[in-house]
Parts: structure tokens; sequence; C-alpha cells
């Protein structure tokens, strides 16, 4: 091919792609009322550390590197056992044990990777306060609530 061909090319294709660059929609992000960007949604995060740290775990921040590894291996091990087939010879479950619709969880695989942040593994993604747990809000209501103080029953959807 021609190099003056070849560099003609080059410069349309340029202005082309920058032409669709300054054709494209400036619309900005949607912003919250603190004029944030409004990241609300479903956001899914895949991990075996909790949003709420356990209360047994009190102000603990983070595992040691051999507790989160000792977690990661009951995880693994929990995952594994789910996987085995169910042996004919079991016997009956427990009388009066609950029985709960959780077929689903057996055939999922359990998330065992725990966050690591500034190199330590957190106990939880909240870390204010200090105990890793929502505070309690005085004169909260939850949804349910809400709706129940409104009238709505267990079957109105």
């Amino acid at each position: 091919m021609n190099p003056n061909a070849t560099r003609l090319l080059v410069v349309s294709f340029c202005l082309i792609g920058g032409a669709e660059t300054l054709a494209q929609d400036n619309a900005s992000l949607p912003r919250t009322e603190f004029d944030q960007p409004d990241m609300q949604g479903v956001w899914f995060y895949g991990t075996s550390t909790p949003f709420d740290r356990m209360e047994a775990l009190g102000d603990k921040q983070s595992y040691t590197e051999a507790e989160a590894n000792e977690l990661m291996e009951a995880l693994l091990a929990a995952d594994k056992m789910k996987a085995e087939p169910l042996g004919a010879e079991r016997g009956a479950p427990e009388a009066g044990g609950a029985i709960a619709q959780n077929a689903d969880h057996n055939f999922s695989d359990s998330r065992i990777n725990p966050v690591i942040i500034d190199g330590q593994y957190r106990t939880s993604q909240i870390i204010s306060p200090a105990n890793g747990r929502f505070p309690y809000r005085e004169g909260g209501m939850d949804m349910f609530q809400k709706w129940q103080a409104e009238g709505h029953g267990g079957f109105d959807g």
C-alpha cells in the first residue's frame, strides 16, 4: 500500500474517532440532594466478610492472617461437604427440627474470600462505629413495621 494512502487512512480514522467522541451526549450522572454521584441500586460484592460485625467479635476490626486462613478453610470444607452425595444409609431428620426452604443454598458456592483492606482481614465491612455494626436509630422503624402501621397485611404484596 502507498505510504501516503496509509497516512491518509490513519488520519481519517483519528478524525472519525474524535468526531464520534465529540458527538456523544454529555449527560451528567444522576446526583443526590448533596450533589454526590447517585450510586443507589443493587450492588453485588461477593465476599465472606459480613456487612455487620458479629456481636461476639466486639470491637475487633480485623482477623490475624492465621484466623483468616482458618475461617477460609472452614468455609471451603463446608462447600465441599455440600457437594458430596448424600448416603442412602443416613437416618431420618431430627424430630421437631426446623425445615427451611434452603435447597438453593445447597447448590451454590459459599463466598470464601474475606475483604482485605490495608493488609488487614476485616471482620465486617463497616468500620465506623468501632463495633462494626449499624448504629441504633432512636425512633427508627423498619419497612415492615411501617407497612403494618399503614394497615397493610402479610398478603398485601
